[in-house]
């Protein structure tokens, strides 16, 4: 049978079991799925309950892996792997309805968690999602590369993941008693066999032991959004790379922070930042939106010329002609009094291949006539590094802002994290503020958006 029937047919059937599916998004009332962040998926989770414990319909939460698509795709799979995000997000987003949560699983895929479902209806499901993937990603003649596994909490916190009876069997179950998914606890187990014995088991309760020795391992991004006060917009992004914050743990910090000293464990993640933020221009170019994404990279991993040649390299060929007016590259831990002739010899062959360069400072810079005179478009820092109060933040501020200016630099200013530094921003002149207290990090550039200062007072004025 054509692989375009079967998912027809699949399709069809699911929707007897849930209308929802198929009912035009604009029908759809109230909110509808949201992505959260791990923190948030572990304590639904832990609300739900623990394997060998009376509680809530466990059997609502799957994984929807991907691990044979980066498996089919190979070393193609880097060029990718920003789009099929945002493919499985809205296959995600447009299947699930209120109430509904999911989280990305590290690289593995997709954790999905049901509000009304029951165990049956959910995994149907996310069949259909994974499908979705498999054909957008790979085409029509591509099924069943996408695995689906149920996930339970057991009561050490760890993450438990089985297998799920075949699509087939699920269907002809939740038909033959469409009370197990209208609501009823009841299960069907006559007609469909327990799930297998769990065959892995993961854990994201912090202090667990990390098997690998990859100092990237469950690398995510996140992406700053910075507002320009003068355009009144939000329209640059900065690419934001984040590890777990100890071994195994849940809670995530600044790569760089976690990695502290380790020099090797830094170089590799400027590169696995270019690498994500070239995939991510490649598809904002190809759906011709214009937003600007700002790629952060530290000045020692430029500073050796084989280390540049590669990252000039690197960028030379994964960064397409269309894509260099929408990146902004920001030199990172700029050392004190480096000369002129030396950032010019690293920022230079940057320039080349964006729209423009900027530095990024410690707070207590004084010194800015080299920037200027290297063509750097703008000097920053970043104030939420620094755990001073608001009085000594405003006080450095207003000092940096005063002699960049003298030297006819533009500024910008990031980790604002009130209301009254942002507002202290505003007045010392700085050209571009992001932090917490203007907008949260999100997992993908939006678009460019309206700020003013009313959005920057509306959560007070709310509150």
């Amino acid at each position: 049978m054509p692989n375009a029937l079967i998912r027809r047919l699949r399709r069809n059937l699911a929707g007897l079991i849930d209308p929802e599916i198929n009912r035009p998004p604009e029908h759809t009332r109230g909110p509808r799925a949201r992505a959260v962040s791990a923190e948030m998926l572990y304590d639904r989770l832990r609300a739900l309950g623990t394997v060998g414990r009376s509680g809530p319909k466990t059997g609502q939460v799957n994984l929807v892996s991907i691990a044979r698509i980066k498996e089919r795709l190979g070393s193609e799979w880097p060029r990718h792997a920003v789009n099929a995000d945002r493919i499985a997000r809205n296959a995600i987003e447009r299947y699930l309805v209120a109430g509904d949560i999911y989280a990305p699983w590290k690289d593995a895929g997709y954790i999905v968690v049901f509000a009304t479902l029951e165990r049956h209806g959910a995994q149907i499901k996310c069949k259909l999602i994974g499908d979705e993937i498999t054909r957008q990603l790979l085409g029509e003649d591509e099924t069943d590369l996408s695995e689906i596994r149920a996930v339970e909490m057991q009561a050490d916190g760890a993450l438990a993941f089985s297998d799920i009876p075949a699509f087939e069997q699920l269907i002809a179950a939740t038909i033959a008693d469409p009370a197990a998914d209208s609501g009823a606890a009841r299960e069907s187990t006559n007609r469909i066999s327990p799930l297998p014995t769990i065959v892995e088991a993961e854990t994201i309760a912090p202090g667990a032991e990390v098997k690998s020795g990859d100092p990237l391992a469950g690398l995510s991004f996140c992406y700053r959004p910075s507002w320009d006060p003068a355009r009144g917009v939000i329209s640059t992004y900065l690419c934001v790379a984040r590890l777990p914050d100890g071994p195994g743990g849940i809670r995530q910090r600044e790569a760089s922070l976690v990695l502290g000293g380790n020099r090797a464990g830094l170089e590799a993640l400027d590169f696995a930042i270019l690498e994500q933020v070239a995939g991510l221009l490649d598809g904002l170019v190809r759906e011709k939106r214009r937003l600007l994404i700002t790629l952060p990279v530290r000045f020692e991993t430029l500073a050796a010329a084989a280390q540049r040649r590669r990252y000039i390299d690197a960028l030379r060929s994964r960064l397409a002609p269309e894509a260099e007016p929408l990146l902004v590259v920001e030199l990172i831990d700029v050392p004190d009094g480096v000369p002129h002739a030396r950032l010019l010899e690293i920022s230079s062959p940057l320039r080349a291949h964006a729209r423009a360069v900027i530095a990024r400072l410690r707070p207590d810079t004084t010194e800015f006539g080299p920037f200027s005179a290297s063509r750097i478009a703008a000097v920053g820092c970043d104030i939420g590094r620094y755990n001073n109060s608001e009085l000594a933040a405003m006080q450095q501020m207003a000092r940096f802002s005063r002699g960049a200016a003298k030297a006819g630099m533009v500024t910008y200013l990031r980790g604002i994290r009130s209301i009254s530094l942002a507002t202290a921003a505003l007045g010392a002149g700085f050209a571009h503020i992001d932090g917490n207290a203007v907008a949260p990090p999100i997992e993908l550039p939006q678009s460019v958006v309206a700020f003013s200062l009313f959005d920057l007072y509306n959560p007070a004025l709310k509150g």
